[in-house]
């Protein structure tokens, strides 16, 4: 069996056409120091007209072949060609002999190896530009010696035949010839016939260069070299045809009427008119490809020299070179452990066979899992989400491949149950397995099995018992999967003698948004060097905007209007006051909207309102979609316009975008049940007074994450100026020359669980100004004002340059609107606090109202570099202070302080 291109052969014919290849070189080599086959010198003025190569039918060198080399007719499509070899030529029988009938120039008097041909000087070339092929025809294809196959004909189309050279190679074989034929078959009537008329000699011209594209002529394999990746010229056909006339062609010819080539025949004419040789058939074949094409494709032998073949009859005998792809598909997600079915589709071919590969691996491996022969992949053990990509490559090309990214999730335990469970209490926690179908766990106790005594222990149900004491370290219960010991979910709570209830924040599940789908997209008018000097309120983008979003197409659908560039440099928009109702605005990277020339005397710049509404940036960095309030052009003005502003709102998104350079607060939030800011930048100087960062008024259910603020007021405040605020987790943030993370003022209502997790506090902005009030932690509220602030809890803070680094006060005065009495702080909780380089004269405080209505806190890991406390007025004073494991101990009239333990550490902080 002879491989293609595409196929793996480990046989000695294989090894065989190697060396032939390297044989070639060698003969090209040393016939060029020939002189002209006994004439004069040939100069360096005179060309020489050199080719070699091989004939090989199947497994066989073919001896004695007759060669001709012909150049096209142009007298017409299939018109006579012209021989170019005027003198005997024929391929060596490898005897050595020169005088034997055989021995001639072509074969250096059969010293070349059997079946090899060198020609030199024995052609001329008709002019510049002529195509022309070679032909062998008739020779012993390894059968007893003697024997002649008449019927024999094979060809190599060449191309011009002014750009053969002395390293031209040339295989004929079976392939080359079927390869020549089907591009060339309608311009042949017979192996000495190919030509064109003057009408369509270039059609003729891009036939023979088609060629290239089906068959290798130097190696005589399938496909071509200068086949286009991702397509595929029916290689299997012709691998199959190949075999079909390989069996005449390895014989003694049209010997009788059951013989190979008697059938091949029989089944091959061309108006009534039977072909003779090889070459012949293959012509017919395919300007009859429907006729008898069951009965031919049954003639290809079971192991031939060529493979692969066609497993099943084809419907015709077309030769068509067509686009060639592979398509993956299935889930985009596996746990692991888990099986999954992916499918291939191949186009371009009936023969959908594929390997399967993960990661470039050929099925696979126990890293990146296994993938079986029918594509069933079975996910590796993971620790964390993994991406794979598997692929899938047609059996006919190594080039052909398509794949589907895959992402191995791990299987995860989440624990729930209470936060603090008292001296001898128990508690019920509850194990979620997502991932497996075994649900099972184990419970443990600080990573031992059920427990301990000192610790508190655990039942197979989830049921922790707490110790009748303080436990030695802080208590960690998890549940790690009986199927997959890896995975493990945990909660830490606290055990206390009395109740401390810790803020969870938001008790919505909180998930990275995705942007909204667009309803429409207005394109960019404006430059942003017009900044200093904007359009005209009446001829900039408010009123294109505004009835964008009022379209039916984008109003209240949650479905977003986009801000996209415009042509010629145009990447600004601006704007006058435009509102949100229901739906979303997404502004493209490298787009800003501006405020425009006449907004500061409006009272924002953006307005939302009603559900789903939302505000999306894309891009990053730099090129992050912003809005522009242009508020550094009017320091002075004496305008208070905020950016942006919510109220109410419900399900409200701010995603990815850039506030800057805001007049008066950047984002204001009043009003309504859910709010999600998620990567954020807002960016106005600290110098900008009175430009909040975040204002959380009135809200409940709200989520700050992942965000960038740098201002000149609070980094984010919660407040109630129109009712009580609950359910706010801000996490995950910086905050650059802010007045910190602030709880107030709080004129009226409550304040309830607000969870402060993970945040950095600079006490510079990002262009090196000392903030004015570099606060830290600040609780702030009227002294004669009957409000609550309960359920806080700052949990993992990095702190640096920062003055006024934790402060809690009730003298926050003149900002009272409800009823009069005593301020309450209840449940205030600051757990993990790191302060390094604290501006001089840092200090911290607590404040309370009077002996009867004392501030109360807990303080736990906190590590200050500066523990000083104020003085003066706000010298520290009745406050109720419990510690564990802090550096500052309050200390003042009406001051006490305990212990108590919970679970924490100090924050490792980068800055």
């Amino acid at each position: 069996m002879k491989c293609s291109v595409r196929a793996t052969c480990g046989n000695a014919f294989q090894r065989n056409v190697f060396s032939s290849t390297s044989i070639l070189g060698t003969l090209l080599a040393g016939t060029l120091a020939l002189s002209g086959c006994g004439t004069a010198p040939v100069t360096s003025a005179v060309k020489t007209l050199q080719i070699a190569g091989a004939v090989h039918g199947g497994q066989q060198p073919v001896t004695g072949a007759t060669l001709q080399l012909y150049a096209v007719g142009t007298t017409g499509d299939g018109s006579a060609a012209t021989p170019l070899i005027l003198t005997t030529a024929t391929t060596s029988d490898g005897s050595g002999s020169a005088t034997d009938g055989n021995a001639n120039a072509a074969n250096n008097l059969n010293t070349l190896p059997a079946g090899f041909f060198t020609l030199t000087n024995q052609y001329v070339c008709p002019p510049q530009g002529v195509e022309v092929y070679l032909v062998a025809k008739g020779g012993n294809p390894g059968l007893a010696a003697g024997t002649n196959n008449p019927a024999l004909a094979m060809m190599a189309a060449l191309g011009p035949c002014s750009a053969l050279t002395p390293t031209t190679n040339i295989f004929i074989d079976e392939l080359t010839t079927v390869g020549s034929v089907a591009a060339l078959y309608p311009y042949m009537t017979s192996y000495a016939a190919v030509g064109s008329g003057t009408g369509d000699a270039t059609a003729l011209a891009n036939a023979f260069a088609k060629v290239n594209e089906y068959t290798n002529t130097s190696s005589g394999t399938v496909p071509g070299p200068t086949l286009p990746a991702s397509t595929y010229a029916s290689s299997t056909e012709i691998d199959t045809l190949a075999d079909v006339i390989a069996e005449c062609i390895n014989s003694a010819g049209n010997t009788g009427s059951t013989s190979a080539c008697a059938t091949l025949f029989a089944y091959t004419p061309n108006g009534g008119t039977t072909p003779t040789d090889t070459i012949g058939a293959v012509i017919n074949i395919l300007q009859n490809p429907n006729q008898n094409v069951c009965p031919i494709w049954q003639m290809t032998p079971a192991t031939g020299p060529y493979m692969p073949t066609l497993s099943a009859c084809p419907a015709n005998w077309n030769l068509p070179i067509t686009p060639w792809t592979v398509s993956v598909s299935g889930a985009s997600s596996v746990y692991e452990g888990a099986t999954s079915q992916y499918t291939a589709t191949v186009t371009g071919t009936t023969n959908q066979s594929v390997n399967w590969l993960v990661n470039n691996v050929a099925g696979g491996n126990s890293t990146v899992g296994t993938i079986s022969a029918t594509g069933v992949y079975t996910a590796p053990t993971v620790t964390t989400s993994t991406a794979v990509t598997i692929s899938a490559v047609s059996v006919l090309s190594n080039t052909t491949m398509g794949s589907t990214g895959v992402t191995v999730l791990p299987v995860t335990v989440g624990v729930s149950g209470p936060a603090n469970v008292l001296f001898g209490q128990t508690g019920q926690y509850t194990a979620t397995v997502t991932g497996s179908s075994t649900t099972t766990v184990t419970w443990l106790v600080n990573n031992v099995a059920g427990g301990s005594a000192s610790e508190g222990t655990i039942s197979t149900s989830g049921v922790y018992t707490a110790p009748a004491n303080a436990p030695v370290t802080p208590v960690t219960i998890s549940a790690q999967s009986t199927a997959f010991p890896a995975s493990s979910g945990s909660i830490s709570i606290t055990v206390s003698p009395t109740s401390l209830t810790y803020a969870t924040g938001d008790t919505r599940t909180v998930t990275q948004p995705t942007y909204p789908g667009i309803c429409m997209t207005l394109t960019a008018q404006f430059s942003s060097t017009q900044r200093s000097s904007p359009p005209a309120a009446a001829s900039d983008d408010t009123s294109r905007i505004q009835a964008a979003l009022n379209s039916a197409a984008c109003k209240n659908t949650g479905l977003a209007v986009e801000l996209a560039l415009g042509g010629s440099g145009s990447n600004a928009f601006y704007s006058e006051e435009i509102t949100l109702n229901g739906e979303g605005l997404t502004i493209d990277s490298g787009v800003t909207l501006y405020g425009g020339a006449s907004y500061s005397t409006q009272s924002y710049l953006i307005y939302i309102k009603g559900t789903n509404s939302s505000l999306n940036g894309v891009g990053t960095g730099t090129s992050q979609g912003a809005v522009d309030g242009r508020g550094d052009l009017y320091i002075g003005t004496g305008s208070s316009t905020r950016l942006v502003e919510a109220t109410p709102t419900s399900n409200l998104i701010v995603y990815n975008v850039t506030l800057e350079q805001s007049i008066y607060p950047n984002l204001y939030i009043q009003g309504g049940n859910g709010a999600t800011v998620w990567g954020v930048n807002i960016l106005t100087p600290d110098t900008r007074a009175n430009a909040d960062g975040i204002d959380l008024d009135s809200v409940t259910n709200v989520t700050v994450t992942n965000s960038i603020v740098e201002d000149g007021d609070d980094g984010v405040a919660v407040k109630t100026n129109a009712s009580a605020a609950s359910n706010i987790t801000v996490t995950n943030n910086r905050f650059y020359g802010s007045h910190g993370l602030s709880i107030g003022s709080i004129p009226n209502y409550t304040v309830t669980n607000v969870l402060f997790l993970n945040n950095y506090l600079y006490g510079t902005d990002m262009l090196g100004n000392v903030s004015g009030d570099a606060n830290g932690l600040v609780i702030k509220i009227d002294p004669s004002c009957a409000a609550t602030v309960q359920q806080v809890t700052y949990q993992n803070t990095c702190m640096t340059g920062v003055k006024h680094l934790i402060t809690f006060y009730t003298n926050y005065a003149n900002t009272c609107s409800g009823a009069a009495g005593n301020p309450v702080f209840t449940d205030i909780l600051v757990n993990g606090v790191y302060a390094t380089s604290s501006i001089s004269g840092a200090y911290s405080y607590f404040y309370g109202a009077s002996a009867t209505a004392p501030s109360m806190a807990a303080l736990a890991y906190v590590s200050l570099d500066k523990n000083t406390q104020s003085s003066g007025t706000t010298a520290t004073q009745y406050a109720t202070i419990s510690l564990d494991d802090s550096s500052l101990t309050p200390s003042g009239t009406g001051v006490t302080t305990n212990t108590f333990s919970t679970p924490g550490s100090v924050p490792t902080c980068s800055f």
